[in-house]
C-alpha cells in the first residue's frame, strides 16, 4: 500500500468518525436505545431501525473516493450501504451508549468496525483526482469516468 492509499484510507475513517460525531442528538440517543426518560429499551424497536438505515446512507458516503472491487465488478460508495448497515446493528450496546454520550471513543470504535467491514467486503481501490484541479473532487464524476456506472473489471 502506497502513502496516498494509506492518506485516503485514514481520511476515509476520519470522516467517519465526524459523521457520525455530528449526528443529531435524539438520533444517536435513538440508535442506543435511550428513550426520551432516558431509560435504555431491551430491543430494537422501529425507531432505531430507522436510525440505523438513515446513518448508514450518510455513513457509506465516507467511501465515495473508493472504487468498491467485489466479486470482479467496480461499484461506488452506494454498495457499501448494506455493510454499513448490517455493522451498525452490530455494534454493541455499550458502544453505542458511549457514542450518545458524545465520547469521541464511541466514534472511534465505530469508526474503525464500518472500515474494517467494508475492506473485508471489498476491494477499495482509491479513485484518481483530475490533474490539475483544485476544488473538492465530485467523486461521482471520477467513478464514472473511471468505471462507468458499473463495470465488470478484466483480469
Amino acid at each position: 500500500m502506497n502513502q496516498r492509499e494509506r492518506v485516503i484510507r485514514s481520511n476515509a475513517v476520519i470522516d467517519l468518525k465526524i459523521a457520525l460525531s455530528i449526528r443529531v442528538k435524539k438520533q444517536q440517543d435513538t440508535y442506543a436505545r435511550i428513550t426520551r426518560s432516558k431509560r435504555q429499551l431491551p430491543s430494537v424497536d422501529k425507531m432505531e431501525a430507522r436510525a440505523i438505515d438513515e446513518m448508514s446512507g450518510v455513513l457509506a458516503r465516507s467511501f465515495a473516493p473508493f472504487a468498491l472491487i467485489q466479486n470482479g465488478d467496480a461499484h461506488h460508495w452506494q454498495a457499501s450501504r448494506q455493510t454499513v448497515h448490517r455493522t451498525l446493528a452490530a455494534v454493541p450496546i455499550e458502544i453505542r451508549v458511549a457514542l450518545a454520550g458524545r465520547r469521541s471513543a464511541g466514534a472511534d470504535a465505530i469508526a474503525e468496525r464500518i472500515f474494517k467491514a467494508v475492506d473485508t467486503d471489498f476491494r477499495l481501490i482509491p479513485l484518481s483526482t483530475i490533474p490539475g484541479f483544485t476544488g473538492y473532487p465530485r467523486w461521482e464524476d471520477i467513478f464514472q469516468q473511471e468505471y462507468g456506472v458499473q463495470r465488470r473489471l478484466q483480469g
